[in-house]
């Protein structure tokens, strides 16, 4: 998971901003709109800073991850 989080940190600072996520996400193939990636970084970035940390991160994979469980059913 940490090897993920660090593909996704595009300027190597230890967190991840939204176009970052955004842009991951893309490349991942899922398919997200902008509107989508503001409410998951509201819903993760727990510390209000405007960027997810590891841990937030996972939480972060945690919700895709079962988010696409759901449209799969």
């Amino acid at each position: 998971m940490k090897h993920s989080f660090q593909s996704l940190d595009g300027d190597r600072n230890g967190s991840i901003d939204e176009k970052e996520l955004g842009s991951g996400l893309i490349d991942l193939g899922l398919p997200v709109k902008r509107e989508q990636i503001k409410l998951l970084m509201a819903v993760v970035d727990t510390d209000n800073n405007g960027t997810v940390d590891f841990a937030e991160y996972v939480d972060l994979t945690f919700y895709l991850i079962f988010f696409n469980h759901l449209a799969e059913a």
